[in-house]
């Protein structure tokens, strides 16, 4: 189920990313700490997440979230750039193998 919003199809999950957002930006500017993660780090991976949902069908879905959701695991562990070459990597090795 999705809502239209202008000339814009947003499903619920979407809607939620985007409210995800919203809160993070409000975390950032008010410098609330979130245990465990970097609010900055989370802002980008969830930007990251939204725009690779709109680039991806939507039949493939699942293998972005379970991709994204091991790099948001990542972050406790590594550093934001290790991250993000994870994720250029995962997206290749998924191209190739033809996943997505």
């Amino acid at each position: 189920m999705g809502y239209y919003i202008g000339q814009f199809y947003f499903e619920k999950r979407d809607l939620f990313l985007i409210l995800a957002i919203l809160i993070l930006v409000g975390v950032l500017y008010s410098n609330y700490p979130i245990p465990f993660f970097d609010p900055k780090n989370l802002l980008v991976l969830t930007i990251l997440f939204l725009f690779a949902k709109g680039l991806v069908l939507p039949t493939h879905d699942a293998a972005v979230f379970t991709t994204f959701l091991l790099a948001l695991f990542l972050t406790l562990f590594f550093p934001l750039f290790k991250v993000l070459i994870f994720l250029v990597f995962a997206f290749i090795f998924l191209r190739l193998w033809k996943v997505i």
